[in-house]
């Protein structure tokens, strides 16, 4: 396939997804700017007749690499290329950004697994249940466990057998909570009291959230070397890298902050208890 390049000038008008002619003003460090409308998709229809795309449909981080500046004494102008090679850089950038991402969200059931005085349906994630037969199960597998008031948990059992081996493991999952058995219409459920951590408590919680934070901060790191040196061993033209290096940096400096404030949010818990 023969790379396909489109050069707009910029003040052109171009056929918005809503059918109507707008006006590209500029383009923005996080995507195109099209007279106000969302910058989500580039390439996506209707926005492939006008553009001459064939077909594609960018996201905003593909749209970050696809989009670039033309330099000249003339009128600026953007250039987007759809050729293969291109969009192929654009998927790395994609899959980078996925692995950043799956690493915030582990941070967050990680934090949130943390006991803070505060009850949330995540702190029982890690609790396995031993059933009669030996087998071993995580207890969301055989029960339903959501939040009855700030400082209480409610575990309703699938399976009345299965009540005395749920109470068990969450009494030694070594989380300090202590479930009271539900009575009446209630027999099938188990509340669970989450105690205020004392002052000691809450600066070792601090502590481990730090450090799970700054895990989660190599992480991303790794995803970015890993990523530039692909850049280095398989892009050729120079200003193509440049540009890429670029864009990875700002990517790994968006989840960072993104990072950050998962922690953050967890100090802040913590500080209210």
């Amino acid at each position: 396939m023969v790379p396909i390049k489109v050069l707009i000038r910029l003040g052109s008008r171009v056929r918005s997804r809503d059918g109507t002619w707008r006006a590209l003003h500029r383009l923005r460090s996080d995507g195109a700017n099209w007279a106000g409308s969302s910058p989500e998709r580039l390439c996506a229809t209707p926005w492939t007749s006008a553009l001459g795309c064939s077909g594609q449909s960018f996201t905003l981080t593909q749209t970050l690499f696809l989009c670039r500046w033309k330099k000249s004494s003339a009128k600026r102008a953007v250039i987007v290329d759809t050729g293969d090679a291109t969009t192929e850089r654009a998927r790395w950038l994609r899959e980078a950004e996925d692995q950043m991402r799956l690493a915030r969200e582990a941070l967050e059931r990680d934090l949130q697994a943390m006991r803070t005085g505060r009850a949330h349906p995540g702190l029982l994630d890690a609790v396995l249940v031993t059933l009669s037969d030996g087998s071993r199960v995580p207890l969301r597998k055989v029960a339903h466990v959501s939040q009855k008031d700030a400082r209480t948990l409610q575990v309703l059992i699938h399976d009345t057998s299965w009540l005395a081996p749920c109470d068990k493991a969450i009494r030694d999952a070594g989380l300090g909570l202590n479930p009271l058995r539900g009575t009446g219409d209630s027999d099938h459920a188990l509340y669970v009291p989450v105690p205020a951590p004392s002052q000691e408590a809450r600066q070792h919680i601090a502590r481990l959230a730090s450090h799970r934070t700054e895990e989660t901060r190599k992480t991303i790191r790794l995803v970015r070397r890993n990523l530039l040196e692909r850049i280095k061993s398989q892009v050729s033209r120079e200003d193509d890298r440049f540009m890429m290096k670029e864009q990875v940096e700002e990517l790994v400096e968006r989840w960072i902050k993104l990072v950050d404030q998962v922690l953050q949010a967890k100090v802040r818990e913590l500080n209210q208890h």
